[in-house]
């Protein structure tokens, strides 16, 4: 730790409180002039204890909290001191960094762009509107509490930008199915070529994958929201990077690209520095930008924060989303740290854009961090190192996310920075094929392609069993959106790296090259997630073993039923044939003691939109005979139930017994009882909605 003087810290200590609003006294030019005589004037220099004055406020003005280890660092012109350099929170700064703080505060007493003109007058925000009847406030968008879908278009009053709602009456957002695909991106793109060839692969290879998204860098500064010409210009279009968009969504891809909050001001490192310039120069011209000092962010420029508090820099921002989302951009990647406490939620808002723009069939994705809990739609835990200890890193970056009230969380399948071994990709893949967003990219090889065909393989498998679940996925959303609890829960104890997705399944990734995992079973009866015969195992119990390779430790709760889309016969629950049905894989549980013949459930939901009907499906038995029913809404394609029966199938009521489970879906109907691996399956046509199943006498 760095000391400072008795003066300087009893002054920042008070201004620690900015942590939690110090933008206050950067937004709007809030923050009065340091060090200088009357009028913003240079005053005749400092007097006794004025310059430790000086530092205390330029050192809490850049105070943020790390993503990492949630101290407080400095940001800003400090960021380059050499105590900054060497620690995080205490630091001294020389002479020179004094007379620099004056100096900038000299030159810009009304913050960026004064020394061109004068800032215009900031609009106090609206207030929040009055509570409703219950007591709970009367917020836009709707029953749940969301902020007002979406923000206004240009020109439209912008209350729903500058008044958002208090967090606690917020629910998450409803993606489209689309975002329970499987992702692929790259770290960079030499060209446009490297898009196409990605995409090209993972279809040769029989990887599904549905969103690819184009990470920094890719336009000509960062955010001037223009393609770099160089490198994605291709014959024949009229913009650059329209044509690359239209391939990518012609191969089945939604195509997202990597934004920040945050303007260049024409730093070395921008592929076209003067564009950035200009871009920049704009938005400073006329007062868009939050903060007064330029901040050092890790794409080494010097940073000017978007205000999304003032409607007309909002406006200047839609306008630059305008230019890729006129182009057919699908959503955005928001990447960037925030300086100011909430800010997040004002970008995040912001970049809602996307849904004015697809009829709310976009995406943005960021961090799980900040007070953005449900404006951006998904989320990933941000740059991990390709390790064992980089997976559990990830994962407690979903637990404290979960914790925040995030919904649909994903990581870097191996990790971010660097190449991982083949052995950590696979296990990272079985963790990610179980958590809402399944996402492929990074530093490094992170192709299985370019590893063996043993990992294309088993990649393959996992990448498809997230596939066949984005109906499950998709109904926890449903849930979630309705305020019914969060798709993924950790268990009581982090340090366990294990996680249950909607009450049903439990996974406990391997994080070791020998395969053993320790899995803490909760009460209850937990099935093996495999589509042949598996035994369940009781808990509350812990169950140690050695998985192979390509094996994960995935458990299905007795009582669960998992909905599936099945397109391919590589997971084993289904084959090509299964395609247009909806598959229903049930677990079910022990006969209650109360006599109620219920022994496993389902609330499904089918459609995209919030007003979508639920369908819920029900597996209920006594003694020798048991039924399938589905109340509610009727599904919109036939059925395909398979039930985990230990005991043999005598009959099942108005459809025929058939050779293979094959043969019922070809046909359209029908039943068989595979013995071996203890599962019934029965085909009912569309508008069927329940089956009756008598059993042998034991």
């Amino acid at each position: 730790m760095f000391r400072r003087s008795n003066r300087a810290r009893a002054a920042v200590r008070p201004l620690a409180c900015l942590v939690a609003a110090g933008w206050l006294m950067l937004v709007g030019g809030a923050m009065p002039a340091v060090a200088t005589g009357q009028g913003g004037s240079p005053g005749p220099g400092p007097g006794p204890g004025e310059d430790d004055e000086l530092v205390a406020k330029g050192e809490a003005l850049f105070y943020a909290k790390c993503a990492d280890c949630h101290a407080e660092r400095p940001l800003g012109p400090l960021a380059d001191s050499p105590a900054v350099r060497a620690g995080h929170k205490d630091l001294v700064l020389s002479r020179e960094e004094r007379a620099a703080l004056r100096a900038y505060l000299k030159k810009h007493p009304r913050g960026p762009g004064s020394s061109i003109g004068e800032a215009p007058e900031e609009k106090p925000a609206p207030p929040r509107p009055a509570p409703a009847a219950g007591g709970k406030p009367a917020v836009g968008g709707g029953a749940k509490g969301r902020p007002g879908m979406y923000p206004p278009l240009p020109g439209e009053e912008t209350s729903g930008v500058t008044a958002l709602p208090p967090k606690a009456e917020q629910t998450p957002p409803l993606p489209r199915k689309w975002v329970f695909t499987t992702w692929k991106w790259k770290n960079e793109h030499r060209d446009w070529r490297d898009a196409l060839d990605d995409a090209d692969k993972m279809r040769s290879n029989d990887i599904p994958c549905g969103v690819y998204f184009i990470d920094s860098p890719w336009s000509t500064g960062y955010n001037t929201f223009d393609f770099y010409a160089p490198r994605f210009a291709q014959e024949g279009e009229k913009r650059v990077g329209e044509k690359l968009i239209k391939q990518l969504h012609e191969r089945g891809f939604k195509v997202l690209l990597w934004i920040t909050c945050v303007m260049n001001d024409g730093d070395k490192q921008a592929w076209d520095a003067e564009a950035e310039r200009k871009n920049y120069q704009y938005g400073a011209e006329r007062g868009f930008y939050a903060n007064r000092f330029p901040i050092k962010w890790w794409k080494a420029g010097n940073g000017w924060v978007v205000d999304f508090k003032k409607p007309e820099a909002v406006k200047w921002y839609y306008s630059l989303l305008d230019k890729v989302l006129d182009m057919g951009i699908d959503g955005f990647k928001l990447d960037g740290g925030f300086p100011w406490p909430n800010y997040s939620l004002y970008f995040h808002h912001t970049a809602l854009r996307v849904q004015q723009k697809t009829g709310n069939n976009g995406v943005t994705f960021s961090r799980p961090e900040g007070e953005a809990v449900c404006s951006a739609t998904a989320n990933w835990t941000g740059d991990e190192d390709p390790t064992y200890a980089g997976m559990q890193h990830a994962m407690r970056r979903v637990f404290t996310g979960i914790d925040r009230g995030f919904a649909y969380i994903g990581t870097d399948v191996g990790g971010f920075k660097g190449t991982p071994t083949k052995q950590v990709f696979l296990r990272w893949a079985q963790m990610g094929c179980f958590m809402p967003i399944m996402e492929l990219g990074g530093g490094g090889v992170h192709e299985p392609w370019d590893f063996d065909q043993e990992t294309v393989d088993i990649y393959r498998r996992y990448a498809w069993l997230h596939t066949d679940l984005i109906p499950f996925f998709h109904s926890l959303a449903h849930r979630a959106h309705n305020g019914e609890g969060l798709p993924m829960a950790h268990l009581n104890e982090k340090k366990e790296y294990q996680f249950v997705l909607g009450d049903a399944i439990l996974m406990a990734p391997v994080l070791n090259d020998e395969g053993t995992r320790a899995v803490v079973l909760p009460a209850g009866l937990w099935y093996p997630l495999a589509p042949e015969r598996r035994e369940p195992l009781a808990g509350p119990a812990v169950h140690t073993r050695a998985y192979a390779l390509g094996e994960a430790p995935a458990f299905v709760k007795a009582g669960s039923i998992l909905p599936m889309r099945i397109e391919r016969d590589v997971t084993g629950f289904g084959d090509r044939d299964s395609a247009g049905f909806l598959t229903l894989d049930i677990y079910p549980g022990p006969a209650p003691a109360n006599a109620d013949e219920e022994r496993a459930y389902l609330k499904f939901y089918e459609g995209d939109q919030e007003s979508a009907p639920a369908t819920h499906f029900a597996w209920r038995s006594r003694g020798n005979s048991g039924r399938f029913v589905a109340t509610g809404a009727a599904p919109g394609s036939p059925l395909v139930v398979r039930l985990r029966a230990p005991r043999a199938v005598k009959e099942v009521a108005g459809v025929v017994k058939r050779a293979s489970p094959s043969a019922c879906r070809k046909a359209g109907s029908g039943w068989h009882d595979d013995r071996a691996a203890q599962v019934l399956t029965v085909v009912l046509p569309k508008g069927t909605l329940a089956a009756t199943v008598e059993f042998e006498t034991p």
